[in-house]
């Protein structure tokens, strides 16, 4: 069943066609019950930028998060590939100003866990990402889940745990059922830490590693 529900997972990886834009989206079949997939976040990406795959939404979304210390993951190309990477938050007052809580050279690299100061529940910040190729930097607002619907999904996990326990699934077979659990949710940021941050993943998680990378952007 787990091998089932894995290949099933693998499958919510796809890529939205059409003027660049780039997606994650789960589709029908990634757990037991089926979830209803929430709308297809895209952006637009310029042929010299580096892909940022999450956090993402379209235009009208802003992305969520469920951690204060997001995780980002992006894909570099020759044409492209990431240098710096920055969170920003806005000024209450005024909308225009903003100023930089963590900054990160990340020539090479194509993920990062912020580490700065633990971000405000309920805020809305944005990832400042700069490529080398480019003049302008792409921005993405991102919202860190309140304090409520933090505690909600904290349960809900908690109760999930304890039911991977009690049937016995393996350690590796957990970890893909928490990212299941997260992308359910949309909240793809805290799925792909659980994907690329694990101490000594197994050959399906690299696997799974390898398919977002290939599948989630174009180019």
């Amino acid at each position: 069943m787990i091998q089932t529900t894995y290949i099933q997972w693998l499958a919510t990886v796809g890529l939205t066609v059409g003027t660049g834009a780039i997606a994650l989206f789960p589709l029908p079949g990634i757990a037991d019950d089926t979830p209803t997939p929430p709308p297809q976040p895209g952006i637009t990406r310029p042929s010299d930028a580096a892909c940022l795959i999450t956090p993402v939404a379209d235009g009208v979304e802003v992305a969520q998060v469920w951690s204060d210390r997001p995780f980002f993951l992006w894909k570099n190309y020759p044409r492209g590939a990431m240098r710096t990477v920055e969170v920003q938050s806005r000024d209450a007052q005024f909308i225009s100003f903003t100023y930089t809580l963590f900054r990160a050279t990340v020539s090479g690299e194509t993920q990062i866990s912020y580490v700065g100061t633990s971000l405000e529940r309920g805020q809305v910040y944005q990832w400042v990402a700069y490529s080398d190729t480019m003049s302008a930097a792409q921005v993405i607002p991102f919202e860190v889940m309140s304090d409520d619907e933090y505690e909600q999904v904290a349960i809900e996990l908690e109760a999930a745990e304890q039911e991977w326990q009690t049937a016995g699934l393996l350690p590796e077979e957990q970890v893909l059922e928490r990212i299941t659990f997260f992308a359910e949710r949309g909240l793809w940021s805290d799925a792909m830490r659980v994907a690329f941050t694990v101490p000594n993943p197994s050959e399906e998680l690299l696997d799974y590693q390898e398919l977002v990378m290939l599948s989630a952007c174009s180019g």
